[in-house]
């Protein structure tokens, strides 16, 4: 066993996420999400970048809520400057032209500290993407399970 020190700084906490419940979207609704980014530890960053990329889920495991992706293989990537307000950072990122379906969303907050040191922190958000029902389906039920 070996242990490895990161002089990168975690200082943000991230929250991300939308209006929408789940953050479900429908083809009618635009796909935005709120990030803000509140500074823990109370010291000034410079250079304040965020990454955002969209991936497909290639393995779920919904008994213990992991998901997994390909992490060379983001299908929509945006990089944009962020304007601090005091030592907390937001935004507003908007997608288009996804197609229906399941995703995870890594936002990647990065900025710089005193003598070379980074500042990067990390947080991933599900959402789906999905055709708004247009009329009642009537052959939608629930079932009842009992185990011994």
């Amino acid at each position: 066993m070996s242990i490895k020190i990161n002089p990168e700084r975690s200082a943000y906490k991230l929250n991300v996420g939308s209006d929408n419940p789940g953050n479900i979207f429908f083809n009618d609704e635009e796909i935005a999400f709120d990030v803000k980014g509140e500074n823990l530890d109370g010291e000034e960053y410079e250079n304040m970048k965020v990454k955002y990329e969209v991936f497909k889920p290639v393995d779920v495991d919904y008994n213990n809520f992991e998901r997994n992706y390909t992490d060379d293989k983001a299908i929509l990537t945006v990089e944009k400057d962020l304007d601090k307000d005091g030592l907390d950072v937001s935004d507003r990122v908007k997608f288009d032209g996804l197609p229906f379906g399941t995703y995870i969303l890594k936002t990647e907050l990065l900025g710089d500290y005193k003598d070379g040191v980074k500042q990067r922190s990390i947080t991933y958000t599900d959402f789906s993407y999905a055709r708004r029902a247009t009329e009642i389906n009537h052959h939608f039920g629930t079932n009842t399970h009992f185990y011994d």
